[in-house]
């Protein structure tokens, strides 16, 4: 049975805190073989990273870890940041 992906709705150079690019540099890393409209949507297929490490990561970015993890890993948003962009 294949697990249902989860969707990883931002990612950017922002997303992770140093630790968490360390903690993920193994998915970070991984090849991109390809970028495809699937069934799930627009769908990455990537190589050099076992499966269970990109499930992982999606997860985890979905806040499907610790708090402590979460906190140690993402850049909380800042709101001030997004308030100044809204406002130009």
């Amino acid at each position: 049975m294949d697990a249902v992906p989860h969707t990883i709705a931002e990612l950017d150079s922002n997303t992770l805190t140093a630790e968490g690019t360390v903690a993920w540099a193994d998915v970070l890393g991984a090849q991109v073989v390809r970028v495809y409209n699937g069934f799930y949507g627009l769908q990455v297929e990537l190589t050099g990273v076992r499966g269970s490490r990109i499930e992982a990561f999606g997860a985890m970015l979905g806040g499907y870890c610790s708090v402590e993890e979460y906190e140690a890993w993402v850049n909380e948003e800042d709101d001030q940041n997004d308030l100044a962009m809204t406002e130009t």
